[in-house]
């Protein structure tokens, strides 16, 4: 077996965008480079420094919170000189350029990963693959949230509530606070969560649905190019459909399950999703001696995925024996 992310420098990304500096603009393009934060919790500690609404910075995906990470930012133009006058703990900001509008998901393209597997014996190499099994990692789950997703779109918002709660979430005091005034108002109480963070729960759920699906075409040799991420529209066609429609029955839901309209902003239209992801410029290192772990090795493998595809998945494919 192999180590992953001993320390924050052991996994690098950089995003891939589209975006080209402008001379002018209404909005200021820097590069975030940061440590010990998730993206959300970095642009939250800036808003505050900065004493502004979360909706004035932009930025064009999630990043983990154990790595090194460089992602695109916008803020508005008028902001930009207090932006690069603050001086936060693991956070700092390169000017970039001026854009029209904010940074948002469409302009992410890729990310480069720069990674250093620990721990390895000397026989444990990784292996050059040009393609990769697209499955969603473990990150995208974390302990309860396809848990989470699936009670929700069973409209079953106590038994979320409860699993939310569990889950020890910082705003746990204010919604045991909120459910002792407005008694059996779980939709109130569900409102106190961030909408991004309700969105993760189904959107969870929906990854799990397509990591099943995506196992099962392996382990059967079903044949398909593209999976749904399954939500209200999904259409039921061909062999995808068949597959998506005998998921549904497993899970006990329907399309219109997806549809949430005590809280309107959690419904799903759903998506597609290929099976299969390209990984490009990959490059594997010699192994060397392990300066972390006695008697054993790392060694350094650099590349690139298309947005939404995961490292530590390529990673683990280029494990497997």
């Amino acid at each position: 077996m192999y180590a992953l992310k001993q320390q924050p420098e052991d996994f690098q990304v950089q995003e891939i965008t589209h975006v080209l500096p402008k001379e002018e603009g209404s909005f200021a393009l820097f590069w975030m480079k940061k440590k010990y934060l998730n993206t959300e919790d970095a642009l939250q500690k800036v808003c505050k420094t900065l004493q502004i609404p979360r909706k004035y910075l932009g930025s064009a995906g999630n990043k983990d919170r154990t790595a090194v990470t460089q992602q695109l930012i916008s803020i508005p133009t008028v902001l930009k000189e207090r932006l690069e006058k603050i001086s936060l703990f693991n956070l700092t900001f390169s000017f970039y350029g001026y854009g029209t509008g904010p940074i948002s998901m469409g302009d992410l393209l890729g990310n480069q990963f720069s990674i250093t597997l620990r721990a390895l014996n000397p026989w444990e190499e990784p292996k050059k693959i040009s393609k990769m099994l697209n499955y969603f990692g473990e990150q995208r789950f974390s302990t309860h949230n396809a848990d989470i997703g699936k009670l929700l779109i069973q409209k079953k918002f106590k038994l979320a509530m409860a699993l939310i709660q569990e889950s020890k979430t910082p705003l746990q005091d204010k919604i045991e606070h909120y459910l002792k005034r407005q008694k059996q108002d779980y939709v109130g109480a569900l409102r106190i969560v961030p909408k991004k963070i309700l969105k993760l729960y189904v959107h969870s759920y929906q990854a799990k649905l397509f990591n099943e699906m995506a196992q099962y075409c392996i382990e059967h040799k079903v044949r398909v190019e593209t999976l749904p991420l399954i939500g209200f529209a999904t259409e039921f066609k061909g062999k995808v459909g068949e597959l998506a429609e005998k998921k549904l029955k497993e899970e006990e839901i329907t399309p219109r399950d997806f549809i949430i309209r005590a809280i309107g902003e959690l419904s799903s239209e759903g998506g597609v999703r290929t099976l299969y992801a390209d990984v490009s410029d990959l490059q594997i290192g010699k192994m060397e001696n392990d300066e972390l772990n006695l008697h054993k090795k790392k060694v350094l493998i650099e590349f690139r995925l298309p947005k939404g595809s995961y490292a530590t998945e390529a990673v683990r494919q280029m494990m497997q024996s």
